[in-house]
């Protein structure tokens, strides 16, 4: 500007030097001067002199008047030469350089104009350019109107009006992020100036008018990868009745469009002493896309659409330091918003219109800040919010509200923030998500209402809620695509709750919900349907919380827990949430629950559902009574009355269970076993006590009762009852889970009822009836895994259950046995079955006393009673059938031994005792008038002349006594009581018909073997002791007129054949002689006629053995017989021992000595015994007959006649 006045002045010296205006002037001054110096009187020059100085020739009187009015007219001719001429033409010719140089800028100036009379200036076309040549700032016009008058009159600088025509503003942002005027400021360096001292007093100003017409700001940004531009026109903005003077207000109208939509139009009353402003602000219509993509093109994560509409009415003073805004009627509104996040989860939100309205009053005195927020207002409409993440989800709100009124006070101890009343209101609130979407939720009304108050300090946060309400109406949540509704909640409520963040309190008085219904459902793999809605989505894994032992650094536990103690010194325990709830109800829920898992789908329902509880609360001992009512299906009702304790955990509950019908879980039995349950029902009262003590397992405890009332079962395979009874109870239940102790006083069961079957496979009904569990079955293929060995830890081993039950009492029970597995099938009845055990428990030395009684077929008494010790492994069990008609087990008869039964009866008395695993046993039977009936074709009957043995057995009253002794080990792996018991009879049988000679031995008095008859080798002569023996045979017989006497000759070839060599011998020789004497005599001689001396034996016998042994003996020269080894022995004993060990054992000849046994005997019996020789029969005789012992004996037997 120094520059700029420089040359404004020389260039008027030089047009006053042109004009010669400043000679004239010093002339007339110069006169003026000497008249002034002579008194006043005008000197006489001479007349060149005259000539030359007397330019105006003005007359003398006149003259004193010209040169001020000469000066005058000069200076306003000078300034009006300046003004009009030089200072526009000098401005425009230096203003461009003056520009350039200062900024490194192009500028150019179309015209300049200066009223210096008016003080009225313009500036036309006015470009400021960049360095590439296009336009930076310009403007069409800009002019300025100072009002003299006014300034003089009023001390301040009173401009009438100024004016600027289309401004123009480029501003640009390279790829590099400078601003296109950043060199600008470059181009000079800047000097420091010394800051101006300022008194606090405004500059006099009054500005009639100011205006901006059709302004342009246009905006290019280069540094994203999408270059963005922006062209924000027209400007425009009107101000009048600017002043500094205290109190006064000016008029100010601003307005703006944006040429991608949008415009701001701002009207108020503005005052800068002191500084206050009270108008409207509205924006509207502003699209949110272009702002983002001017603020944050590249880096936004997100894409904004919609535009926005900001309605502001307000009032701002400023006195000093103090600040005071009041806004009225504020308005911010969102239309066709549309929030789309870039994520992978691709986050979206929309809404038609969102809007906040409200009256704000702002109070800024230094450091404190009070903001009062009335009538505030959210409102949102048809809000829809979605992602696609692995667990994509959508909610929906056809309608949003909000309304509160809030008071914030900020001052240097901290902030404040508090809500008299507050109210949040959802209308049409739709949801759908989790695990895959896989939970649609629906409400058309929800709505809380609180007030509460925020405090933050340096120290600490403190937050309270009070007179919190929260209600949700017609909750529904499904499946989608389902019409099954999984949830409704019609009614659900929270009534003053109040929360202390400080105090780390909650207190709600009330909750409450009424019609609920819940639809659940077991699934075929088992799985709850809402357990399946928030499991982990397929594919996503849960991290483990385990820690890593295989990184893990080895820890120094004395050192860590040295530090831990040190730690824990100097750290406060923090305090828990207290947590109340004064009354919880819960009012006619129902749960209907469906088991697809089974065959048959199975629905059950649990309707009503009440609960009521009180006084919900987590403080130690605090007491919480509650009371539960559940009606399950039809019949059943649950009651839970009492009180609880959270912490610690405690709980005295008074249990009622009834009529629980055991028919609506047939599907269950089904899975374990083929048996319809046609009716039942479960019964239980009693208290459950529970207590939780620090680092010590759950306590529970029980007492009272259970039952199960008229149980009906029925076999699915043959429709028939199965198990039944009219009562089952079991009293004076007493249970310590803790302590591991169970106790009752009495098992009653009224007329209990089962039927067993023994099928053709020999198979019993209930185990067909029993479906074994596949796990089972697979275990059982399984290869046995190596026992794996686990510390224990002694202070989690439970002690061995303790039980107790007093007395088990048995009335009018019955049982209908069937066994089909037999030849001829067996049935039997046991009714009137009453009785009972006592002392049942699990004490070592326990003894359980058993009586029972009943009868068989109505007829025979049954009779049960003992002593048994279980875990000594002690038993003294009798039991007692009296006089069973025999015919009625007929069929076990034909199943052993192939008869049916004609008559008889059967008295049977059994006598267990079992000690320390071994088993003593007597079974004393006594057969009446047993008489067999036809025989049965039976091939696993066994192989056993019953006939005879029933012969031998019955005595002369036709009565059969066996005492049948068992005895066996329960250790070994084949045991059965059964078997041991058919085993033992058989034997008894078996012995008899195998030795019936030992049994009718008593008859005779005598214990020999009566059943052979001993001979000496190769003779079948009897002796005198076997003749004694056949004496007490025949008297046997005598005794036993049904028998008769089978005799079987034996004769045995190593032991009869050495003593019959001498007589084969003596055979050959004969032989051997007759055939000599036929070829002598030419007349055929039989061998048996020929009689031998002792020479003819001798010669005959050298023969033979010279011709059968020739290596070993020959005739001497003078023809008598030797030995070629003389020292071998006498000839005629060798030759005799050689040729009678030449001869094979001749079967004929052993038959023939059997034979003759087998009628020696017979002869006996008949001749010396008496016995008729009808009851006695020769056998076919035997050689080498299987035999016991080594004895030479023929065999004797017994057959009934």
């Amino acid at each position: 500007m120094k520059k700029l006045v420089t040359w404004i002045s020389e260039a008027g010296r030089q047009l006053q030097s042109k004009l010669q205006l400043g000679e004239s002037v010093s002339k007339l001054f110069s006169r003026q001067n000497n008249s002034d110096e002579t008194g006043g009187k005008p000197s006489h020059p001479e007349p060149a002199e005259a000539q030359k100085q007397g330019i105006l020739n003005i007359p003398e009187p006149y003259a004193k008047f010209v040169k001020p009015l000469v000066i005058f007219f000069s200076v306003v001719l000078v300034y009006a030469v300046l003004g009009f001429y030089v200072v526009p033409a000098v401005l425009k010719a230096k203003l461009p350089d003056i520009i350039q140089q200062e900024t490194g800028r192009k500028a150019s100036v179309g015209k300049i104009e200066f009223n210096p009379f008016k003080l009225f200036a313009s500036i036309q076309d006015f470009k400021i350019l960049e360095k590439n040549g296009k336009p930076f700032v310009g403007f069409e016009i800009l002019s300025l109107k100072i009002n003299t008058f006014q300034s003089i009159k009023q001390l301040a600088l009173a401009i009438d009006d100024i004016t600027l025509n289309k401004p123009t503003v480029y501003l640009a942002k390279d790829g590099k992020g400078k601003f296109n005027f950043e060199d600008m400021a470059a181009a000079k360096p800047k000097t420091k100036e010394e800051p101006k001292k300022e008194d606090g007093k405004l500059f006099p100003l009054r500005l009639a008018k100011l205006t901006v017409k059709d302004g342009k700001l246009l905006w290019d940004d280069g540094h994203f990868a999408k270059p963005v531009s922006e062209e924000i026109s027209p400007i425009n903005l009107n101000i009048s009745d600017l002043s500094t003077k205290a109190q006064s207000k000016a008029k100010l109208d601003f307005n703006l469009g944006v040429k991608s939509g949008g415009k701001l139009d701002w009207k108020a009353n503005v005052g800068v002493n002191p500084v206050s402003s009270e108008g409207t602000i509205t924006l509207d219509k502003l699209q949110l896309q272009k702002l983002l993509a001017l603020a944050l093109s590249d880096t936004a994560t997100f894409d904004l659409q919609g535009n926005e509409l900001i309605n502001v009415d307000y009032k701002v003073d400023v006195d000093k330091a103090n600040v005071k805004a009041a806004i009225k009627k504020t308005r911010f509104e969102l239309r066709d918003l549309r929030f789309a996040d870039k994520s992978p989860d691709k986050m979206l939100l929309t809404t038609p219109t969102f809007s906040v309205e409200a009256d704000a009053l702002v109070t800024i005195a230094g450091d404190k800040i009070d903001l009062e927020i009335k009538k505030t207002k959210l409102d949102g409409q048809d809000l829809k919010f979605s992602n696609q993440a692995s667990d994509p989800m959508s909610v929906g709100i056809a309608l949003f509200s909000h309304e509160s009124d809030l008071k914030l006070a900020q001052a240097k101890d901290g902030l404040k923030l508090s809500a008299g009343k507050a109210i949040t209101a959802i209308k049409n609130f739709q949801f759908k998500g989790v695990n895959q979407q896989k939970i649609e939720a629906k409400a058309p009304e929800i709505k809380l209402e609180t007030s509460y108050q925020f405090a933050k300090s340096e120290q600490a946060m403190d937050v309270n809620i009070s007179h919190g309400k929260f209600d949700l109406h017609d909750l529904h949540l499904a499946e989608p695509g389902e019409n099954t509704t999984l949830i409704k909640i019609p009614v659900f409520g929270v009534q003053e709750m109040a929360v202390d963040l400080k105090n780390k309190e909650v207190i709600i008085d009330q909750i409450n919900a009424k019609d609920a219904e819940f639809q659940t459902w077991l699934d075929k793999d088992g799985v709850f349907n809402y357990q399946k809605l928030v499991a982990t989505p397929q594919g996503k894994k849960v991290e483990s919380t385990r820690p890593d032992y295989a990184t893990a650094k080895t820890i120094d536990f004395k050192e860590d827990a040295q530090t831990v103690a040190v730690a824990a010194k100097n750290v406060k325990p923090e305090k828990d949430w207290l947590v109340t709830i004064k009354d919880l109800a819960l009012t006619n829920f129902g749960v209907n629950f469906e088991d697809r898992s089974l065959k048959k789908p199975k629905r059950m329902t649990a309707k009503p559902i009440n609960l009521k509880v009180s006084n919900i609360s987590n403080k130690p001992d605090a007491k919480l009574p509650f009371q539960l009512d559940v009606k399950l299906n039809k019949t059943g009702m649950i009651k839970l009355k009492g009180d609880a304790v959270i912490a610690p955990l405690t709980a005295k509950v008074d249990i009622d269970i009834k009529k629980i019908d055991l028919e609506d879980f047939q599907p269950y039995v089904d899975k374990f076993a083929k048996v319809d349950v046609l009716d039942g029902q479960f019964n239980m009262d009693g208290q459950l006590a529970l207590n939780q003590s620090p680092k010590k397992p759950l306590d529970v405890k029980f007492k009272g009762n259970s039952g199960i009332a008229s149980l009906l079962t029925r076999d699915q395979i043959q429709s028939k009852d199965l198990i039944k009874w009219e009562n089952l109870a079991l009293k004076g239940i007493n249970v310590d889970l803790l302590a591991n102790r169970f106790s009752a006083t009495t098992l009653l069961i009224e007329k209990p009822y089962v039927r067993v079957t023994i099928r053709k496979d020999k198979t019993v009904n209930f185990s067909d009836i029993m479906i074994a569990n596949k796990t089972e079955k697979s275990e059982k293929l399984a290869k046995p895994a190596k026992p794996v060995k686990v510390a224990h830890n002694k202070t989690t081993q439970t002690s061995k259950p303790i039980f107790k039950l007093d007395k088990v009492k048995i009335v009018d029970g019955s049982s209908d046995f069937a066994d089909l597995s037999l030849i001829m099938p067996f049935a039997a009845q046991i009714k009137s079955l009453d009785g009972g055990a006592s002392g049942i428990s699990s004490g070592e030395k326990a003894i359980v006393k058993v009586d029972l009684k009943g009868s068989a077929y109505d007829l025979a008494p049954v009779d049960i009673n003992g002593e048994i010790s279980p875990y000594l492994g002690n038993y003294n069990i009798n039991l007692t059938f009296d006089g069973m008609p025999m015919p009625l087990v007929t069929p076990y008869m034909v199943q052993f031994a192939g008869y049916k039964i004609e008559k008889g009866k059967l008295t049977l008395g059994l006598k267990y005792q079992i000690q320390k695993g071994k088993l003593e046993a007597s079974n004393n039977i006594l057969i009446d008038q047993l008489e067999l009936g036809e025989e049965v074709d039976n091939p696993n009957a066994v192989s056993l002349p019953l006939g005879l043995a029933i012969a031998l057995l019955k005595d002369s009253e036709g009565k059969i006594k066996l005492d049948v002794p068992l005895t066996g080990s329960l250790e070994d792996p084949q045991f059965s009581i059964g078997g041991i018991i058919v085993d033992a009879l058989v034997n008894v049988l078996t012995k008899i018909v195998t030795a019936p000679f030992n049994a009718i031995a008593s008859l005779a008095g005598s214990d020999e073997d009566l059943s052979t008859v001993s001979f000496k080798p190769g003779n079948q002569a009897l002796e005198a002791k076997e003749t004694g023996k056949l004496d007490n045979v025949a008297k046997a017989l005598k005794e036993k007129p049904v028998l008769n006497l089978e005799i079987k000759g034996a004769a045995f070839e190593k032991e009869d054949w050495p003593a019959l060599q001498d007589d084969a011998l003596l055979d050959q020789l004969k032989k051997r002689k007759a055939d000599e004497m036929t070829k002598e005599g030419g007349k055929k001689v039989r061998a048996e006629h020929v009689e031998l001396t002792e020479d003819d034996y001798n010669d005959l016998l050298a023969d033979a053995f010279i011709e059968k042994f020739p290596a070993m003996a020959e005739k001497s020269f003078i023809g008598t017989p030797k030995l070629i080894a003389p020292d071998a022995g006498d000839f005629y004993q060798v030759a005799k021992q050689k040729m009678q060990e030449s001869i094979k054992p001749e079967p004929q000849r052993l038959k023939h000595l059997a034979d003759d046994r087998g009628k020696a005997i017979a002869k006996y019996i008949v001749e010396k015994g008496g016995i008729p020789n009808a009851k006695v029969f020769i056998l076919d005789s035997a050689v080498d007959p299987k035999r016991d012992g080594k004895g030479v004996v023929s065999a004797l037997s017994l057959k009934v006649n």
